[in-house]
């Protein structure tokens, strides 16, 4: 009777063994199926340079940043004894209300992503946006052009030019660049999303 109960126990106690081993073969088995899957899993999520690349490209005419004006201005000219006292009755001058539009943005074609898989980061340097055009239309004008006094073509290019580097300064003063730096990064960040698990990072 005493010599079947230390069989017993030692059929026991190898089962027992038997299955701690097995279930510890299945948990490392598990374990290392999850690693290559989760591994496979990463190394699939990973972007490309080109696909960064071509997002950028896609982004391009979006990152133009337009800035609009109405205003009103007003251009005279009068002649002059000695270049110091004003002639009467020879002033010619030009009132106009214009309207116009500037745009302003970022030339992304020599503008180079980069990324850090492991950190999950794409890292991208902008450089300051740029005024690319600047479109000025005559919505409604006066002339007062005087017989002793003809405004000519270059009178008329003249205070056109001179409209649209004022509006362009007050432009600046309001922010045209900043709000066009902002424009850019928006975009971006908007046709980055999907990538997902990564961040974009300006710099």
């Amino acid at each position: 009777m005493k010599n079947r109960t230390n069989e017993n126990k030692k059929n026991a106690n190898g089962l027992f063994s038997f299955i701690g081993k097995a279930t510890l073969l299945i948990v490392i088995a598990l374990l290392a199926a999850k690693f290559i899957f989760t591994g496979l899993t990463a190394k699939e999520s990973q972007v490309t340079i080109w696909q960064l690349e071509k997002a950028l490209e896609s982004c391009e005419d979006l990152c133009t940043y337009k800035y609009t004006y109405t205003d009103k201005a007003n251009y005279e000219s009068f002649r002059t004894l000695f270049d110091k006292w004003r002639i009467p009755f020879t002033t010619s001058s030009l009132d106009y209300t214009v309207s116009g539009e500037i745009r302003c943005g970022i030339s992304l074609t020599n503008v180079k992503p980069e990324k850090d898989d492991l950190l999950k980061v794409i890292k991208i340097h902008l450089p300051d946006a740029e005024t690319q055009d600047h479109v000025l239309d005559i919505v409604d004008s006066q002339d007062r052009n005087n017989l002793l006094n003809l405004l000519g073509t270059e009178d008329f290019d003249t205070f056109l030019e001179e409209i649209k580097e004022q509006e362009k300064g007050q432009a600046l003063e309001d922010g045209l660049i900043e709000k066009a730096n902002q424009h850019a990064k928006d975009i971006i960040l908007d046709m980055f999303s999907s990538f997902d698990g990564y961040r974009v990072v300006f710099y």
